[in-house]
């Protein structure tokens, strides 16, 4: 709800100044909407060599507004313009310099992220590559990408704490993509290595059923199930 509620504010600050924005510089108005239009089919804006100059673009063309405001303002041939001009500004600017900002702030933060996790995935050390991914999300928890490295690293460690911890870290991400069967193939693994074979066994399924065709999670579910029945043959030995 929050984050509808903010994209909803975006776009009528946005619409705002477009409007506003028109009348004196059409070429303009067209250049700050570009991108977001482009967005909607192909999203790029995650990517600082788009966001920036799209920042670059809303900032000059605010600055035209205001400077533009009070010369439109004053001029009683344009009445129309003067006052799209003041609702574009007195409405749309606080709300659309707040989402540039926390849109050019997630690119940051985005962009630093991968960063971060490419550097841990360099290292020798399982526990520094475990805590290097674990830096990574922390700067942009929206991504996902790195429990991969983290989960690895974690099994390859070997200890219980370090594997507990990997569990938490994979089962704060689920609300991301609560349909993954990426995850839930790494928390089967992580659930076995901690001996919960029916915590593994049931996310090995749910990895199998959300991708029935990918050859991993079926591998990994008919490992896991040919493991207890192994066992269960043992016991009745």
């Amino acid at each position: 709800p929050a984050g509808r509620a903010l994209f909803s504010i975006g776009i009528l600050g946005l619409w705002r100044l477009v409007r506003g924005l028109w009348p004196l510089r059409p070429e303009l108005a067209v250049a700050v909407v570009v991108i977001p239009l482009h967005n909607l089919v192909d999203f790029s804006l995650y990517g600082s060599g788009v966001a920036v100059p799209w920042a670059v673009l809303v900032g000059w063309a605010l600055a035209h507004i205001s400077h533009q405001l009070p010369a439109a303002a004053g001029d009683a041939a344009q009445p129309a313009v003067a006052d799209r001009a003041f609702r574009a500004v007195a409405t749309g600017r606080t709300a659309l310099v707040v989402v540039a900002s926390l849109a050019l702030a997630g690119t940051v933060l985005h962009a630093t992220s991968r960063t971060v996790a490419q550097a841990a995935a360099l290292q020798t050390s399982p526990l520094e590559r475990m805590e290097g991914a674990r830096h990574a999300r922390r700067l942009a928890p929206w991504r996902v990408d790195e429990l991969g490295l983290l989960v690895v690293s974690a099994l390859e460690f070997g200890d219980a704490e370090r594997i507990a911890e990997a569990v938490g870290e994979v089962d704060g991400a689920v609300w991301l993509r609560p349909h993954s069967a990426a995850l839930a193939g790494l928390s089967a693994r992580l659930q076995v290595a901690l001996g919960a074979w029916p915590s593994g066994t049931a996310e090995a399924w749910r990895a199998r059923h959300e991708q029935p065709t990918n050859e991993t999670h079926a591998a990994l579910f008919d490992g896991i199930v040919r493991r207890l029945e192994d066992g269960t043959r043992y016991e009745d030995r």
